[in-house]
């Protein structure tokens, strides 16, 4: 896209807000919808974005706000983040299958009656989906490429795939999977670290994989502005490693000794965590660097030393 391409960013939280600040920092027209109305410091941090409450399963209101957006811009992209709110499977279908059902839906009806909406042209839309949809757990690698069984998944995970395919049904639209967010105010790991037992039993090695909040929120802007995206890009750093690799770096940081290590495998001690189960899966990103992304936290270490700094 040639000019500063439009973004209507729907589910605006944790990551929204986030692309929205950067998006705006940059020159982009940002209108932001998500079902609560923002509080006045959320408005005064992104004071050029323009809020819409709006309820992804309520179809009729979801046309309505696409429309009034629509009535004063053109929408060139459409960033879809909305997050389940809660761990049942209506939940994951409501957020993932149904809100994306009725917010494309809503787009379509904009096209159709649209003045600022050149003719025929949908706006890009991107998916926020997550890796935890790919059933392995056995420490495999794995990337776009992978074929998934959804077969192997538990409910709440297939309504995401659900969505995807709706969404990769779409011309020009795009699925970003997202690894683990992390971030200011997202400091689970950080606790978990301080509080690791001394002596640490470790039986199996559990491979973890993350993006920070603003690589991520980066990458989402990215694919919705580069000329000609793929239907399908996963969004996680260069590095993906051991939780006890992160804990123990992290404890340095913080000025905490590493506890002993006692490696069991079948409740047997054993020497070293050669041969030991691997749990998780490890997630490769060649093809969104393949578009020329580069990352201002290519790794954890770069991510989490400004966090350890203000611990």
């Amino acid at each position: 896209m040639s000019h500063k391409p439009t973004i209507l960013v729907i589910g605006a939280g944790y990551l929204g807000k986030v692309i929205c600040r950067i998006a705006s920092d940059a020159g982009h027209q940002i209108f932001a919808a998500r079902r609560s109305q923002p509080s006045p410091e959320e408005v005064s941090a992104v004071p050029l974005v323009r809020w819409h409450v709006m309820d992804v399963m309520d179809p009729v209101q979801v046309r309505d706000v696409i429309g009034i957006i629509a009535g004063v811009a053109r929408i060139d992209a459409v960033i879809y983040c909305v997050s389940a709110g809660g761990a049942s499977v209506e939940a994951y279908h409501n957020a993932y299958r149904h809100g994306v059902t009725n917010v494309l839906a809503g787009l379509d009806s904009m096209i159709d009656r649209s003045i600022e909406q050149p003719e025929g042209i949908s706006p890009r839309f991107i998916f926020v989906s997550s890796t935890g949809v790919y059933p392995e757990d056995e420490g495999q690698w794995l990337d776009e490429f992978h074929q998934i069984n959804p077969d192997l998944l538990p409910a709440a995970q297939r309504a995401i795939l659900e969505g995807e395919a709706l969404v990769t049904a779409r011309e020009g639209a795009v699925v970003a999977r997202l690894s683990g967010i992390y971030g200011p105010g997202r400091t689970r790991l950080l606790t978990m670290a301080r509080s690791l037992p001394d002596p640490l039993i470790i039986e199996e090695i559990a491979w973890t994989n993350r993006i920070h909040v603003v690589d991520g929120a980066r990458a989402l802007i990215h694919l919705a502005t580069i000329e000609c995206p793929g239907h399908l890009y996963c969004v996680t750093d260069h590095d993906p490693a051991a939780q006890i690799e992160i804990l123990f770096w992290l404890r340095h940081q913080l000025g905490l000794p590493n506890p002993a290590i006692h490696f069991q495998r079948d409740g047997i001690p054993v020497a070293s965590a050669k041969g030991l189960l691997e749990s998780n899966k490890r997630i490769g990103n060649n093809f969104l660097v393949s578009t020329g992304f580069e990352f201002d936290y290519p790794t954890y270490r770069e991510g989490y030393a400004p966090l350890c700094q203000n611990r």
